[in-house]
């Protein structure tokens, strides 16, 4: 076999498995649960993570999903929804027979603490332990503000020594880690393993954000048109234990956005 064979045997493609997080339609969702579900199903989706219930019961919206013939394979759950009642939190997600769930945000004023890093520690190992008992696997969706400086280098790191690995973990979202200058593929190498969720989002060239995910409309561009070197990425993901992948388009025109990344997504090599 020559070289040229070779290198062609090695070489991989992306295969998922590729949802869209519900958000990225959530105008459409807002007026019409079976209409945006339709449409996530014409875009050629088979699996969703569910952001919001949309004013629906978690049993309405497994209705409406099995209606447009998707899957909720991750599903939304908020700080304040767990901290009232964890053990509705944990029945919500398994009404929708998610596999995974995510807390999205840790309620903070101002800049984000130490103090605000161990109170997520020990209420995510608490949820964490709920969910895991119910058989979903509990993460946080990291935003880019948790990169404040620490003792451990930064209070993402505090958050990951502090979460138990298998029962609190996260999911990446790739646009907020490289907005505050993280290293996607780094952060994955660090701490193989802890990231089963994945969020494909792809930041603008030539956009450069902070510790605030305060991004515009057009800073999020199409999947392959950005800054982020997906080869990399993918494969890095694949290696270190991502299990999931959702693209989540923030962009106002996320029906013309979201078979452009699907198409990229579809042709990367790597």
């Amino acid at each position: 076999m020559g070289a040229a064979a070779v290198a062609s045997a090695a070489e991989q493609h992306f295969a998922g498995p590729l949802g869209l997080e519900t958000y990225s339609v959530r105008d459409i969702l807002a007026k019409d649960l079976d209409q945006g579900l339709d449409t996530i199903r014409k875009l050629g989706f088979k699996e969703v993570e569910v952001a919001s219930f949309d004013k629906r019961t978690p049993e309405e919206y497994r209705k409406a999903l099995d209606r447009a013939g998707l899957k909720a394979t991750s599903t939304s759950v908020e700080w304040a929804a767990m901290e009232k009642d964890a053990k509705q939190g944990v029945q919500s997600v398994k009404a929708l027979g998610s596999s995974y769930t995510m807390v999205s945000w840790i309620p903070h004023k101002g800049k984000f603490t130490m103090d605000d890093c161990q109170n997520a520690i020990k209420n995510f190992n608490n949820w964490g332990e709920q969910f895991k008992e119910a058989g979903i696997h509990f993460t946080f969706h990291v935003h880019g503000y948790e990169f404040q400086p620490s003792p451990d280098g930064t209070l993402f790191d505090t958050l990951a020594k502090g979460m138990k690995p298998g029962v609190a973990d996260f999911e990446m979202d790739t646009m907020w880690i490289v907005w505050p200058g993280q290293d996607p593929v780094a952060l994955l190498k660090k701490y193989p393993g802890r990231w089963p969720l994945m969020h494909l989002k792809d930041p603008k060239k030539g956009v450069h954000g902070g510790l605030t995910p305060d991004a515009k409309p057009g800073d999020d561009v199409p999947v392959g048109s950005g800054q982020i070197d997906w080869p990399a990425v993918l494969k890095t993901a694949k290696a270190t234990g991502v299990k999931r992948y959702y693209i989540e388009d923030e962009s106002d025109k996320p029906l013309e956005q979201i078979p452009q990344s699907v198409k990229y997504l579809k042709s990367v090599r790597f």
